[in-house]
Order: C-alpha cells, then sequence, then structure tokens
C-alpha cells in the first residue's frame, strides 16, 4: 500500500541545494515529513537523451553543410523525437536534405564520443563552442563535446557516444517565419519503426498497383498517361455533344423585341467550358443574350454573356442567380453566378424571356 506518485514536467529551482518537484498523487497518501524515494523512467530518459544528442549533432551538420550563418532560434526534445529551428535566409533544396541525412547517419556510424565537461562560459567561447545568447550562464557551465565536431554550452541529459541514437531521419523541413525555417526528426527506435511503416505502405502499394516495389513508379505513369488519354478523349466527346446542342439551343432561340434570348443546361459541366460556349453562343449572335447553368447535385454555375450594354449581362446573372436561390455579378457583356440550390435552376431559366422584355421595356 506504498504511496505511489506520478512526477510531470514541473520542477523549480528554489536555490542552489533545493529543488522542488510538484507531483501528482496516483494512490496512497503523503504525510509532511514523510521520506519518498524517486525513481528516474530509465528508458524515457534514455530516448529524451538520443533525441537531444541527436539535436547537437543536427546542428553541427546544418551548420557543415549551409553555413555558420545557421543558429538555433528555438527547439523541443521529446522521446525519440526533435524539432529544431534555425536561422537560414533561403529554401533548402531536396538535394541539401539528402545531404544532411546522408552526414547525420555517417556521424552516427563512426561512433563519436560525447564528452561532458564543467569549465568558465569564457574558456568555452574561446574553444569555439556555441551557446545561446539570450539565454542567461552561470560563470562555470557544462560544456558538451561531440568528438570534434560540436561543442555547445549546454546543461542536458546526453548519450555516451552517437552511436547510441541508432538511426536518425528527417521526417519534414519548412519556413515557420522570414528567415526561420524547422526541421522535425525521429531518432533511436521512432526512426526504426517509421522506416518499417513506410516499407509496409510501399509494400501495400506495389500489391494494389499488381507490381513489385521497384515498378510503383512505372506503374503509376502509366496510369497516369492512361488517365490523361481517358481525360482528352473525354474532353472531344464533350465538345462534340456540346456543339450539337449549340446548334439546336441557337435553332430554338426565341426572339424578343428584335434580341434572341438563347438559354440551356447542362450536368456537371465544367465552369471553364461553360464560359466557351457562352462566348461561343454569343459570337453567332448579331443581337442577343446568352444565359446557361451547369448542374451537380448540391450546387450550379451560371454565366451570361451579352452582345450590347443595354442588355446587361450583369443584371441578368444578378436576376436569374437571385430566382435560383443564389447571387451573382459582372461586366455588362459577361458576368456569372452560383447557387447551392440546383432544383431552382431550371424554374429561374424559364423566367429568363420575362427578364429580358422587363429590361427592354426598361430601356426604351
Amino acid at each position: 500500500n506504498s504511496p505511489f506518485v506520478h512526477l510531470p514536467p514541473d520542477t523549480q529551482k528554489m536555490d542552489e541545494e533545493l529543488i522542488l518537484h510538484r507531483v501528482k498523487m496516483l494512490k496512497g497518501t503523503l504525510k509532511k515529513g514523510e521520506e519518498v524515494v524517486a525513481e528516474v523512467d530509465k528508458p524515457r530518459r534514455k530516448a529524451i537523451s538520443r533525441a537531444h544528442t541527436a539535436t547537437h549533432l543536427l546542428q553541427a551538420v546544418l551548420r557543415e553543410i549551409l553555413g555558420t550563418t545557421v543558429k538555433q532560434s528555438g527547439s523541443l526534445v521529446d522521446e525519440d523525437r526533435l524539432r529544431f529551428d534555425f536561422t537560414y535566409f533561403s529554401a533548402i533544396t531536396r538535394h541539401e536534405l539528402r545531404k544532411i541525412t546522408l552526414l547525420l547517419n555517417e556521424k552516427i556510424r563512426e561512433v563519436l564520443p560525447v564528452m561532458v565537461e564543467e569549465t568558465t562560459l569564457d574558456e568555452a567561447h574561446q574553444r569555439g563552442a556555441i551557446a545561446l545568447f539570450e539565454t542567461k550562464y552561470e560563470e562555470r557551465v557544462r560544456l558538451v563535446n561531440v568528438g570534434e565536431f560540436s561543442k555547445e554550452v549546454c546543461g542536458g541529459t546526453h548519450l555516451s557516444n552517437l552511436g547510441e541514437i541508432g538511426l536518425m531521419r528527417i521526417i519534414s523541413e519548412t519556413s515557420i517565419a522570414s528567415g526561420v525555417r524547422r526541421i522535425e526528426a525521429l531518432v533511436g527506435e521512432k526512426a526504426l519503426k517509421q522506416g518499417e511503416e513506410k516499407e509496409n505502405l510501399l509494400k501495400t502499394i506495389a500489391t494494389k498497383l499488381g507490381t513489385s516495389e521497384d515498378g510503383i513508379l512505372a506503374r503509376l505513369q502509366e496510369k497516369e498517361e492512361r488517365l490523361q488519354n481517358q481525360d482528352r478523349e473525354l474532353k472531344k466527346w464533350q465538345e462534340k455533344s456540346v456543339n450539337l446542342k449549340i446548334t439546336k439551343m441557337l435553332e430554338e432561340a426565341e426572339e424578343i423585341g428584335g434580341v434572341k434570348v438563347v438559354s440551356g443546361k447542362w450536368d456537371n459541366l465544367s465552369a471553364e467550358m461553360l464560359r466557351e460556349v457562352a462566348e461561343k453562343l454569343k459570337a453567332k449572335l448579331k443581337k442577343g443574350i446568352v444565359v446557361l447553368a451547369s448542374v451537380s447535385p448540391n450546387k450550379a454555375f451560371l454565366v451570361a454573356a451579352s452582345t450590347q450594354e443595354s442588355l446587361s449581362a450583369d443584371k441578368i446573372i444578378r436576376e436569374v442567380s437571385r430566382l435560383a436561390g443564389g447571387s451573382g455579378g459582372g461586366r455588362w457583356d459577361f458576368a456569372q453566378g452560383g447557387t447551392s440550390e440546383s432544383l431552382k435552376v431550371s424554374p429561374a431559366l424559364e423566367k429568363l424571356s420575362l427578364i429580358v422584355s422587363q429590361l427592354l421595356h426598361k430601356n426604351r
């Protein structure tokens, strides 16, 4: 029935000899004056140490490959995971990222020793150690040496050599502010697990594509080419179908006061194609107005094209879109609108002749 407590990462240094730990009781009770035994979570500390030492290695590698303008601007160290923010004023290329990854793991394989010593801050600077300039240090500091490759002033936990990291994988590299970039990486068991997950994913993809892992790219290129051919054939068929419908629409166009009124509706026609059709119809009219719609189950896209300013496409599309439960607008010669109430489109288009008549009457 011994009490058991959990130590969250909440500690406070009271003075040189006293550190306060804020704890959460999981079971049992504690009385004032009772002694407790503190045990380090060794696997967790080891995983954090791997990430921490890897962070030192990463900064040294970045300075080696990208230049000494690289300076740490923030970091997060977790169990076999790290995040490192640094100053750099250009995008990092894929080639550079590959060189960084290769050098990281090359240094890990060299099993460089990690030596920690106490020295003065001035001595550390004289020996070329990196320190965070915004941090206030005591006169005596801990200097962490990774062979002759890295020297940093640091008070954290570390490995005894780089070989204990095992493996390091960069999982992302992004810009987080002007002149500041961020690298996230996995080390140790998490890096190994991610590699296994990616390998399993590749095997699954290869199986789905009916090929080997080496043949995935070729099979995807083959499928992409087939889809592009299908898209081209579909576009040809659509254009043929549209041209036939254009001819029919012109034949059935209503004439009001010397103005040709053309309207039509398609299912799932692209916005680009709908605009193109409207312009083709307009070009065939000496004096007229064209209003078209492309309808899908949850939305509709509408366009209007006019041959003269007195028959404003803007005014017409606004009214048709309003009747269809949506909105629209544009120029006098071309305008567009939309609605989420597809079922209202046909009734709205049926009112087009009336809208044109009213507009012509106002312009007399």
